[in-house]
């Protein structure tokens, strides 16, 4: 909400989403517990107004002595409230700069990943009532992570496991995928400061991640967070049960370009930390005249890996209409529970194929 100008940068003002009793924060929220049968009263907030702030400063490179030509400088809301932003860089002096950014907690990284240099860099900020200029960030090389595989109630089968780190930010440098050793271990280079999801991927249908562990300590679903640094040792532990799904596809499919097939955990309490399991569809596109351009057919959909329980199945299509729709998205589980459109349940047993059949559905 814009309440008022200065020429000619714009608005001073945002009026900030409040929480009771009237901070503008979710982790300084109070709890309100309403019992059964019982009416309260005098919980009284709304809107904050606050003042917009600017944050500016310089990336420099490992030596500290020049700026990075391809870099991009991130701030990354700590509790939510916003969205992350990309600031105004210049490759030439390396400063940047984030315009009209309301007061909060925040987390500010710079990734470059050019010719010659790849690095990154991170600090904490806390915005109140001042401006944060003349910041510097100075990029740290990436690290190794050292890791060890173990296969729960049996042996790792030789050659049949890769373990990667795929980064939360767009853009940023990762590494291949590394094949787990004979003896368990892998490596990943090219690791930092970043948020990674753990992405476990097998020759064999049965393995699936089942647990990962950074430094010995068990961290939060398929996730580590590497932004201030931590732990340079991680391990992944496998389940050998993992079940399959074969989908078929009711109905013409329409102009869908890709159709993806997406488990939910039935359980919409697994969801908090957990990433969705997305598999593409294979298809054959018509050729015959009488159909129209764009038209494809769908063939039998299988995905393996699955560890077991119970799922909801979507299958969503992507026209050339939604060319701008990253389908990474699907992976994402915040779209879940605003996404109105119907659910296949399916159950996947330990080591065993299930079968349904799925309608393409729009979107979320």
């Amino acid at each position: 909400m814009t309440v008022s100008f200065r020429d000619p940068s714009g608005p001073t003002h945002y009026a900030a989403p409040a929480y009771y009793p009237g901070v503008y924060e979710a982790s300084k929220a109070q709890i309100i517990n309403v019992d059964t049968g019982v009416e309260l009263g005098g919980f009284d907030f709304g809107p904050i107004l606050v003042p917009f702030l600017t944050v500016s400063g310089q990336v420099l490179d490992a030596e500290g002595q020049g700026a990075p030509s391809r870099c991009q400088v991130l701030l990354r809301p700590v509790s939510g409230g916003s969205e992350e932003r990309i600031a105004r860089y210049s490759a030439q002096t390396g400063e940047f700069v984030f315009p009209e950014v309301a007061p909060g907690k925040y987390q500010l990284l710079a990734y470059a990943a050019g010719a010659t240099t790849i690095g990154t860099a991170s600090r904490q900020l806390e915005l109140t009532e001042n401006n944060a200029t003349g910041l510097q960030l100075q990029l740290e090389p990436p690290f190794a992570v050292q890791g060890r595989a173990t296969l729960q109630g049996g042996t790792l089968p030789l050659g049949a496991v890769q373990v990667n780190l795929l980064p939360t930010t767009p853009k940023a440098a990762a590494a291949s995928p590394a094949l787990v050793e004979d003896d368990g271990t892998f490596t990943i280079p090219l690791v930092g400061h970043d948020r990674y999801r753990i992405v476990v991927t097998s020759n064999q249908p049965n393995i699936y991640l089942k647990s990962v562990s950074a430094g010995g300590k068990p961290q939060p679903g398929h996730w580590i967070d590497w932004t201030f640094g931590g732990p340079r040792q991680m391990g992944v532990l496998l389940g050998n049960d993992g079940g399959r799904l074969e989908a078929t596809f009711n109905g013409d499919s329409g102009p869908a370009e890709n159709v993806y097939v997406v488990l939910v955990p039935a359980d919409m309490e697994k969801l908090a930390g957990s990433t969705l399991m997305v598999g593409q569809a294979g298809m054959v596109r018509q050729n015959s005249v009488t159909q129209s351009a764009g038209m494809v057919q769908m063939g039998a959909f299988r995905m393996a890996n699955i560890p077991p329980g119970d799922y909801l199945a979507y299958a969503f299509g992507i026209g050339i209409s939604d060319g701008d729709s990253d389908p990474a998205m699907l992976a994402d589980p915040a779209w879940v529970p605003f996404y109105k459109g119907p659910a296949t349940p399916v159950r996947i047993e330990p080591n065993a194929q299930a079968h349904i059949a799925l309608s393409i559905l729009p979107l979320p």
